[in-house]
């Protein structure tokens, strides 16, 4: 499968240069071994491979192999490889890609690492304004998945009052929060938000 492939790939590439470390090595060819551990699901020697290599110009991969190691990170829910990777990504020349970003945002909002994804959000904001909204959305949904009431439910008045239009799902996702919390009483609050949410929504198709 692609895990075998991968590793055999990798072993095939330490044995053409053996002794060598990153930095010795082309930034393709550096490529070709981040991308093997990804695709082996070596995701921490991914990371530390990568650091290493991004340390010279002349051995740095292109950004898109920054990008997708975050992503694998992130979508392979590791907090710590995922904070690690956003470091590693904001090295690069034009540091911020959407989806990436995104994914990031929500493992570290539902990791407790508060600072790492409102950093995310800051970082979208600037970047691509086009995708505030989406953002927000998804930092209150990861809050509200994780949890952690209180933040969802700053983020989601954070978002109303810089003018974006939450989604029926992002209120529905703090209604959820709120009752699993024991939080009846804010639950129905936003519950009302949520079908006025709805109800916008309808119209609107």
């Amino acid at each position: 499968g692609d895990r075998r492939w991968g590793r055999t790939l990798v072993e095939q590439l330490f044995a053409a240069h053996k002794r060598r470390d990153p930095c010795q090595l082309s930034p393709r060819a550096n490529a070709l071994v981040v991308n093997a551990f990804v695709v082996g699901g070596d995701l921490k020697r991914a990371v530390s491979w990568l650091e290493a290599a991004q340390s010279r110009q002349e051995s740095r991969p292109a950004k898109d192999v920054f990008y997708e190691v975050l992503w694998s990170c992130a979508e392979a829910g590791e907090l710590a490889l995922t904070v690690e990777a956003l470091v590693l990504a904001r090295s690069t020349p034009h540091p911020v890609h959407v989806q990436s970003w995104l994914k990031a945002m929500s493992v570290c909002a539902e990791g407790g690492r508060m600072d790492e994804a409102v950093r995310c959000l800051d970082e979208l904001q600037r970047a691509a304004p086009e995708h505030a909204s989406t953002a927000y959305e998804t930092l209150v949904t990861a809050c509200a998945g994780a949890n952690h009431v209180d933040d969802a439910i700053t983020w989601l008045e954070e978002m109303r009052g810089c003018g974006h239009v939450p989604a029926a799902s992002t209120f529905s996702s703090v209604v959820s929060a709120c009752v699993d919390s024991g939080r009846f009483q804010e639950a129905v609050l936003w519950l009302d938000e949520m079908k006025r949410a709805q109800a916008a929504e309808h119209e609107q198709k």
